[in-house]
């Protein structure tokens, strides 16, 4: 988990350096849907790289999944001591 979230941070690095934003939501939302154990590590690696902006912004996107997918993401904020993150969804 921890390399693909470290993968998808580097992503949105250079998409963002090189001005394609709408590339950029896209990987956001495709890792929206990811497994929700996946969920903590993603953000707390957006959140070391600055992309403050960009976690907000998955957040919203996995705030429009479907209730059981949004409930899993949210109990595992909760499970990884992100509480913050838990209360934005």
């Amino acid at each position: 988990a921890v390399k693909a979230a470290r993968n998808t941070v580097a992503t949105l690095l250079r998409l963002r350096t090189e001005g394609r934003s709408g590339e950029a939501h896209g990987v956001l939302c495709e890792a929206a849907s990811r497994p929700a154990e996946r969920l903590p590590v993603l953000a707390a690696e957006l959140q070391r790289a600055g992309l403050d902006a960009d976690l907000a912004t998955l957040l919203w996107e996995v705030s429009s999944l479907p209730p059981a997918a949004l409930a899993a993401a949210a109990t595992a904020l909760s499970e990884a001591g992100r509480p913050e993150d838990c209360g934005r969804l």
